[in-house]
C-alpha cells in the first residue's frame, strides 16, 4: 500500500473517532442537562443543552430542554425557536406542541396558541396540561362554560393540576351562575394542597361565592347618658308646648329647662330568604329614654317593627319594598301610633358612586287627648263656649306624611371616607290646619376612618316648612280662630360623634348634637344643645 493510501486511511479514522467522541461527550451533556432541568437548575441545564447542541445539532431532546427551562424561567419569547427546532428534527417528542401553546398563550397570542393545542390534542387528547392552557384560552375568549369543562378534564386527567386548575373551573362556573359546580370546583382546589397559594385564594373564592347565600342576621344594643339643654323644646317664658299634649294644662308654668337622661336602644334583624337576586327579612327594634329630674312625662317607650324585600333589575340595580309600623308611650300614656311602606331604586353608578331614589308614606295616629288651652280654658269658657273645642280641633296632628328624595353615597378609596349627600320633597297633610306643610330637606354626613381605631362621623341637615294655615299659636298663647301668622320654620341640625372601637363588636362613643329651630311663630322658635356618651355592642353572621 502506498503511502499516501496509508495515511488517508488513518486521517478517515481519526475523524471517524473525533466524531464519535463529540457525539458521545454531546449526549452526556444532554443527559446531564435533563438531570439539572428535572432538579429545577435551570441556568446550568441550559448551559449544557446549548454546548450539546453545538457538538450534536441534531439532537432533538437537547433543544427540548433548553426550550422547557427557557419557558419555565419565563423567557416565553426566547423558548419557541429551540421548542420549534426540537419538534422539527423528532415530531414524536411527547408535549411539545404544548409548551408552544403555552408560550403563545403567556406573549397574548391567542390564535397561535390555540393552533398549537389543536396540534397537541390531535397527538394527545388526554394531555392534563393541554386542557388546562385551553380553557385558559377559552376564558379568554369568554367562553366560560366550554372553559370550565376543560379545567375539569385538566382535574381529572392529573390531580397534581386540581390546585389551579380547580380554582379557575370554579371561577369559570361561577361566572355562568353554575354555584353547585363552582363550589366543587373551589373545593378541590382547596384540599389538594391547603398550605399552597392556590388553595387559599380557592378558600377566599369559596367564601364570597357563599356569600350572596349566606343569609344575614345581627344584634344592636347600645345604651348611654345625655344631657339635653332644652328637654321641652321651649323657649323662655312661653306658655304652652310643642303640640299642647306632652304635658298636662299646668304646662305654662314650665320655661326652657334642662335635663339628664339615659337613653338605650336596640335592634335585631333576620334574612329569611337570599340569593344573587333577591332578599327578603325582618327587623325589630325598641328605643327608650328616662329622664332623671322631674320631666318624666317625657320619658320614652317605642318599640317598631319593619320587613324588606329586595329584587335585582339588572346587574348594577336593585329596587326595594319595606314596610313598617311602631307604636310609642310618654310615661306610661298612649302617644302615637304610625304605619307605613317605602320603595327605594339603588344603582351602582360606578364602583365608587351609588344613587338611590325613593318614595315614602307614613299614617300618624295621635293616641293622645288634645287638653283645651291653658288660657282659653280658664279665661274664656262662658264667653266663646266653642273656642276651647274648635282649638283642639286645628291642634290636631294626626295625618299622612309622604316624602320623594334622593340620596347619594360615595367612597373615597384613596381615605375609605364615606360621603352621604341627599334631598328630599316633605308633604304633610293633617287632620288640624296647624300642621299641614310642604317643604324640603338637605342633609349630608361623612365617616372618616381615623388611626387608632376611631372614627368620626359627621351629620347635618337643613329643613325648610312652609305651613298651608296661619297658627292658632300667637305669642301671647291667645287664641283667636287660627288668626296667628302662617307659620315657617328653618330647622338647622348638626351633629358629631367620635367613636373608639374597643373591640370588633363593642364601641364607645361621644356625640354632640345642636338644633336651630328658627320659627316665625314664637312657640317653635327655640334651639337645643345634646351632649351623650354611649356604650355600642354589635353582633353579625
Amino acid at each position: 500500500m502506498s503511502t499516501a493510501r496509508v495515511l488517508a486511511a488513518l486521517v478517515a479514522v481519526g475523524w471517524v473517532a473525533a466524531a464519535a467522541h463529540a457525539a458521545d461527550e454531546a449526549s452526556v451533556l444532554r443527559q446531564r442537562a435533563e438531570l439539572l432541568a428535572a432538579e429545577d437548575r435551570c441556568d446550568e441545564a441550559i448551559r449544557r443543552a446549548r454546548r450539546a447542541r453545538e457538538l450534536a445539532p441534531g439532537d432533538a431532546r437537547a433543544a427540548l430542554v433548553e426550550g422547557r427551562c427557557l419557558l419555565r424561567q419565563g423567557f416565553y419569547r426566547e423558548s419557541i425557536a429551540p421548542l420549534e427546532k426540537a419538534r422539527e428534527l423528532d415530531p414524536a417528542l411527547p408535549g411539545v406542541s404544548t409548551d408552544l401553546a403555552q408560550s403563545h398563550y403567556h406573549l397574548d397570542e391567542l390564535p397561535a396558541a390555540s393552533v398549537e393545542l389543536d396540534r397537541a390534542e390531535a397527538q394527545d387528547p388526554d394531555d392534563a396540561r393541554m386542557h388546562l392552557y385551553r380553557g385558559l384560552v377559552l376564558l379568554r375568549d369568554s367562553r366560560e362554560a366550554e372553559a370550565a369543562a376543560a379545567f375539569d378534564r385538566a382535574s381529572a386527567l392529573d390531580p397534581r393540576l386540581a390546585e389551579v386548575a380547580g380554582l379557575y373551573s370554579g371561577r369559570s362556573w361561577a361566572a355562568v351562575r353554575e354555584r353547585e359546580k363552582a363550589s366543587a370546583a373551589f373545593a378541590r382546589a382547596r384540599d389538594a394542597d391547603p398550605d399552597s397559594e392556590w388553595a387559599r385564594s380557592a378558600e377566599r373564592e369559596l367564601e364570597a361565592l357563599d356569600a350572596p347565600y349566606r343569609r344575614n342576621k345581627w344584634l344592636r344594643l347600645r345604651g348611654g347618658i345625655e344631657w339635653d339643654d332644652n328637654v321641652a323644646l321651649r323657649v323662655a317664658g312661653s306658655a304652652d308646648t310643642l303640640n299642647n299634649n306632652a304635658f298636662g294644662p299646668n304646662s305654662f308654668q314650665f320655661s326652657e329647662r334642662n335635663d339628664v337622661r339615659g337613653v338605650w336602644e336596640g335592634e335585631a334583624g333576620l334574612e329569611f330568604l337570599r340569593d344573587p337576586d333577591q332578599s327578603l327579612g325582618a327587623a325589630v327594634g325598641y328605643q327608650g329614654n328616662a329622664h332623671m329630674k322631674e320631666f318624666h312625662e317625657l320619658d320614652l317607650q317605642y318599640p317598631w317593627i319593619s320587613g324588606w324585600y329586595d329584587r335585582r333589575l339588572s346587574e348594577d340595580t336593585w329596587i326595594r319594598l319595606q314596610p313598617f309600623a311602631g307604636y310609642s308611650w310618654l310615661e306610661t300614656d298612649p302617644y302615637v301610633a304610625h304605619a307605613g311602606g317605602l320603595i327605594a331604586v339603588s344603582h351602582d353608578v360606578t364602583d365608587d358612586l351609588e344613587a338611590q331614589l325613593y318614595g315614602r308614606i307614613n299614617v300618624n295616629d295621635f293616641r293622645v287627648r288634645i287638653p283645651p288651652d291653658p288660657v282659653l280654658s280658664v279665661v274664656t269658657p262662658a264667653q266663646f263656649p266653642g273656642v276651647a273645642d274648635d282649638a283642639r280641633r286645628r291642634r290636631n296632628r294626626d295625618g299622612v306624611q309622604y316624602d320623594a328624595g334622593t340620596e347619594w353615597t360615595y367612597l373615597f378609596d384613596s381615605t375609605l371616607t364615606t360621603l352621604r349627600v341627599g334631598g328630599v320633597y316633605n308633604r304633610y297633610e293633617s287632620e288640624g290646619k296647624d300642621w299641614s306643610y310642604h317643604g324640603g330637606r338637605g342633609t349630608v354626613s361623612i365617616l372618616q376612618p381615623l388611626p387608632f381605631r376611631f372614627t368620626l362621623t359627621l351629620d347635618g341637615s337643613f329643613d325648610y316648612l312652609d305651613f298651608d294655615h296661619r297658627s292658632s299659636y300667637l305669642p301671647a298663647n291667645v287664641y283667636v280662630f287660627g288668626r296667628g301668622p302662617k307659620r315657617r320654620d328653618r330647622v338647622a341640625v348638626g351633629e358629631a360623634e367620635l367613636g373608639y372601637a374597643i373591640t370588633d363588636w363593642m364601641t364607645l362613643s361621644a356625640r354632640y348634637q345642636y338644633t336651630d329651630n328658627d320659627s316665625n311663630t314664637e312657640l317653635f322658635d327655640y334651639d337645643r344643645h345634646i351632649v351623650g356618651g354611649y356604650l355600642t355592642f354589635f353582633w353579625t353572621d
